[in-house]
């Protein structure tokens, strides 16, 4: 009988942030794991515990005889697929997580952590006051408008602006909690009847944020940042004046994050940051802070939203700026919860938006990992849409077999279903997969599109990405692109002509390099209908 193969891992004391080695994302037949540990509470589902107390003088190959082969992994590596490959090591299966220290541009210095739980685990937060004297549920207010300000006088004039009419027509108040401003913004605050609490920052959003709630009036509280404005608050407004508020505990609203100074490409999702106040609500998180609410509890779902230029990519200076401030305290949150798979998950996210994608992917597949260990399945999900996101970023044809697994395994919303597909159909053109596989896609893109649009909250409130590629017109626009070429490429004359008249060049975003070739280069009676219709598109791109 051929003996059985073996992975095994050593964690020392002090080795490894989380209390179990990292488990398989992909397990292998006839193969057995084993954990060797100096730390006797070291649990696992997945790897066999050999508790060693004397690991420096043990030989560890005694352990490991009866193996066929054998194959060690350092405590921070995942394995994600066929370990052998043709009878060697496929090294694109094995995932190296960087350590703590190891983070590009990153100094992370222990003697600077300041914790955020005491002795019992539990977050520090002041429990917050009981009201019992006014019309709202105990408190004089409907509403607390929170804004936590620092220097920026370019935008709070706009954020301040913009949520007056909830000021005007609700029982409300503006509190402001002044980290440090000195460049005048809190002379517009004060214009603004603004009630103003200074906390000076202490690299801790949350507790910024926690000071607002325990100095509020309201019965409810509605955090803005200082430099977002919404479009408008008519809903929200609704949502009180209705009496719907009655019914529900928190609300969500929508905050539309800007990827260029333009404003033509964006990302939406749902912003927990509005909620009724009891003893303990609060927030959670150095930075990229969360309302921590019950388990059960499903909030509103406004169609309110704000603009948000914080995560342009097109300003390097200042995305690097901000690179360095999120990740340095995002470290702290995970030293600090090493289990957390929400820090774990907003980490990945800063890589992706500073273009780490090596390292993006290296941390939504530990989420994955961890998860396995501790399950929840809302972070499971969104770190695996994140990856295919991170993939499609770094242009890695890993992409399409992930996307199958994914799509097949996890329950994806209609918008991130519509989105993984967009992106598969876009990176495709880009590689120059099969003119089928591309419209394969670009159809499944316009079908979960259509279903989007049928009953759209039901898929927002679940979206952490992909809502814009179901809302945004110049996704769609760009889809029609991407079938026109890959009609073209398959001399699907019949079919690239139909698609032609949809397309709007002013409105396309991406593939407007793709377009022009296609309509200079594509079948002869596409560049002659293309010639009719684009005459002046047709000439510029001739003269490059």
């Amino acid at each position: 009988m051929e003996r059985k193969n073996v992975i095994y891992t050593i964690l020392n004391k002090n080795d490894n942030l989380t209390p179990f080695p990292y488990p398989p994302l992909y397990q292998e037949n006839d193969m057995d794991y084993i954990c060797f540990t100096n730390q006797n509470k070291i649990n696992s589902k997945f790897w066999k515990i050999k508790y060693i107390q004397d690991m420096e003088n043990t030989n560890l190959e005694s352990y490991l005889t009866q193996y066929n082969k054998k194959f060690f992994f350092a405590s921070n590596q995942i394995l994600v697929g066929n370990l052998l490959s043709k009878n060697n090591i496929d090294e694109n299966s094995i995932i190296t997580v960087p350590k703590i220290n190891e983070i590009p541009e990153i100094t992370f210095n222990k003697k600077n952590f300041i914790p955020t739980k005491d002795e019992n685990g539990q977050y520090l937060y002041k429990e917050n006051p009981l009201y019992t004297d006014g019309p709202y549920h105990g408190r004089k207010l409907l509403l607390t408008i929170g804004v936590p300000v620092s220097n920026q006088i370019d935008t709070i004039e706009r954020c301040l602006f913009h949520i007056k009419p909830l000021l005007q027509e609700l029982a409300s108040e503006l509190l402001v909690i002044n980290t440090g401003s000195n460049d005048g913004t809190l002379d517009i605050c004060k214009a603004y009847g603004a009630r103003i609490i200074d906390f000076p920052w202490c690299n801790n959003m949350s507790f910024v944020r926690n000071t607002g709630i325990f100095h509020a009036y309201g019965d409810w509280y509605l955090s803005i940042d200082d430099d977002e404005w919404f479009e408008n608050v008519e809903d929200i407004l609704s949502f009180f004046q209705s009496g719907t508020y009655l019914n529900y505990q928190a609300a969500t609203y929508m905050q539309r994050n800007y990827h260029t100074s333009s404003g033509e490409t964006y990302s939406d999702s749902p912003a927990l940051r509005m909620a009724q106040i009891t003893p303990n609500l609060h927030f959670e998180g150095r930075i990229h802070d969360q309302l921590i609410l019950p388990e059960e509890l499903t909030p509103y779902q406004l169609t309110s939203y704000v603009h948000h230029y914080g995560f342009i990519k097109d300003k390097l200076e200042k995305n690097h700026e901000k690179y360095i401030r999120n990740t340095s305290n995002l470290l702290y949150d995970i030293y600090e919860y090493p289990e957390s798979l929400r820090y774990n998950y907003q980490l990945a996210k800063e890589f992706n938006s500073y273009r780490l994608y090596k390292e993006a992917c290296a941390f939504l597949f530990r989420g994955l990992s961890i998860e396995k260990e501790t399950p929840n399945a809302f972070y499971k999900k969104n770190h695996a849409v994140h990856l295919l996101a991170t993939l499609y970023n770094a242009k890695d044809k890993k992409l399409f077999h992930m996307g199958k697994l994914i799509e097949k395994n996890y329950p994806l919303s209609l918008a991130e279903r519509a989105f993984i597909h967009h992106i598969q159909a876009d990176l495709g053109l880009q590689l120059h997969l099969s003119p089928n596989e591309i419209l394969g896609h670009i159809r499944a893109y316009e079908m979960f599109q259509l279903q989007f649009k049928k009953n759209p909250n039901d898929s927002i409130l679940y979206s952490d990405i992909g809502i814009e590629t179901c809302t945004n017109p110049q996704f769609q626009m760009d889809a029609n692109v991407i079938a026109f070429c890959a009609h073209c490429q398959a001399n699907h004359t019949l079919q690239a002509l139909k698609i032609l008249k949809k397309i709007v060049p002013e409105k396309i975003l991406w593939q407007k390099d793709n377009f022009h070739f296609y309509c200079l280069n594509g079948p002869i009676e596409v560049q002659e209908e293309a010639a009719k219709r684009y005459p002046k598109n047709q000439k510029e791109e001739s003269n490059k």
